[in-house]
């Protein structure tokens, strides 16, 4: 019986640094470690790794980017936060990311996932509309990626997360179209989580590869832990990418009422069916909701090559 596993990828550079850029370390805590480089202004990466005694078991790469901003001036890491020094368009502001699953919600149903967020504190109520004065600006062409969502947690009825309307004044003045002076709402963009998983191989009970002519992936079960939604991608070596999407909102689910948002543990099934020379798998959530992915479990049938 074989199993199934990625490349590992120990102490190897990020492939969008590449050999012809400078790469450097910015900041660094016990286990992680964030480096910066020349070639790509607005990206970091974030390096986590795990040892037994002096041998390092696991570890991988990270890709964070600010798609918004120009470039990252500066950066580092404390415990389980990360900070970033952010270039805009002659505006520099201070970011801080918290690199849990937890937030900095205690009390709230579940965390709103924004970048560059902001909430009601920072706007003025003006008959029908809130008027949002923004710290930094925000180019025409990336207004797109900045949305509005309610903060409320209302008992027994989970509003919060519900999308609010928006109308661009200017690149630093926006509305947020509400009725309600005491509306609690947070403004900012949305990032977009992905793990990607590398190349599989099968090896043996003794971790010694199995030499195969062909390696099937049917099917993956992802596990997830206090979730609301993600998506599987699929991208075949043509260039055709299939997406399936798991979501806790199940129709007539009796169990939901008045749009609340529901938070689920447990698994979803994705099929695959190609080749692993053929397929890139992901895993991405690109919503403002909380997602744990804690596992994931590969069903595949192997050809072996015959002596």
């Amino acid at each position: 019986m074989g199993c199934l596993r990625g490349d590992r990828n120990h102490g190897a550079r990020p492939k969008d640094a590449g050999w012809a850029h400078r790469l450097y370390r910015s900041g660094e805590a016990s286990g992680k470690a964030l480096f910066l480089t020349t070639n790509k202004r607005n990206v970091a990466y974030l390096y986590q790794w795990y040892n037994q005694g002096t041998d390092r078991v696991q570890s991988a790469w990270n890709r964070i980017t600010f798609p918004a901003t120009n470039t990252i001036l500066w950066t580092t890491v404390d415990g389980d936060t990360a900070y970033f020094l952010l270039q805009w368009s002659g505006v520099v502001t201070l970011r801080s990311v918290k690199l849990d699953g937890v937030g900095d919600e205690p009390d709230a149903t579940f965390p709103l996932r924004l970048d560059h967020r902001l909430s009601e504190a920072n706007a003025v109520f003006d008959g029908d509309h809130f008027v949002l004065t923004l710290p930094y600006p925000v180019p025409a062409g990336k207004q797109s990626l900045f949305s509005c969502f309610e903060r409320e947690d209302v008992p027994n009825v989970s509003q919060r997360g519900r999308k609010l309307d928006i109308v661009w004044v200017n690149t630093t003045t926006l509305h947020v179209i509400v009725s309600d002076p005491t509306r609690r709402f947070y403004f900012g963009s949305i990032p977009v989580a992905r793990r990607k998983f590398t190349r599989f191989y099968a090896r043996d009970r003794n971790d010694q590869p199995v030499i195969h002519d062909k390696l099937l992936l049917k099917s993956c079960r992802v596990s997830h832990k206090d979730t609301v939604e993600y998506e599987v991608r699929v991208e075949k070596s043509d260039g055709t990418v299939t997406t399936q999407t798991y979501t806790g909102r199940v129709l007539g689910d009796p169990t939901l009422t008045n749009n609340e948002v529901p938070i689920r543990t447990g698994s979803f099934k994705a099929d695959i069916n190609a080749e692993t020379e053929d397929a890139t798998i992901e895993l991405a959530n690109p919503s403002p909701f909380p997602c744990v992915w804690t596992a994931a479990k590969f069903v595949y049938e192997s050809t072996l090559r015959t002596p």
